[in-house]
């Protein structure tokens, strides 16, 4: 399983930022800086991925709205697609 542990959230901000900072984490071109070709790619991931957040990360992207919509994005994915797991740790991972 693929697990990404040290994530910028600080990058989730926009979508200039978060769609080539989420290309490159998940490994996948999709098109479109917007969340629904995150989401689409998201579900179409045929290897197991592991996405963790601390405690502050998450803090972080409730608290930015760009950030809480990819948050929603990788939780629903989770439901669609057995390969994604989303999990949130106390603290940061090194």
């Amino acid at each position: 399983m693929m697990s990404i542990s040290q994530i910028d959230v600080t990058q989730f901000e926009n979508k200039h930022t978060a769609h080539p900072y989420l290309r490159n984490l998940i490994q996948k071109n999709y098109q479109g800086n917007n969340i629904d070709a995150f989401f689409d790619s998201l579900c179409e991931i045929n290897q197991p991925i592991c996405f963790e957040f601390s405690h502050s990360e998450l803090q972080f992207m409730i608290e930015h709205t760009y950030a809480y919509t990819i948050l929603m994005a990788i939780s629903k994915a989770t439901t669609i697609n057995p390969n994604i797991q989303l999990v949130f740790t106390e603290e940061p991972l090194s």
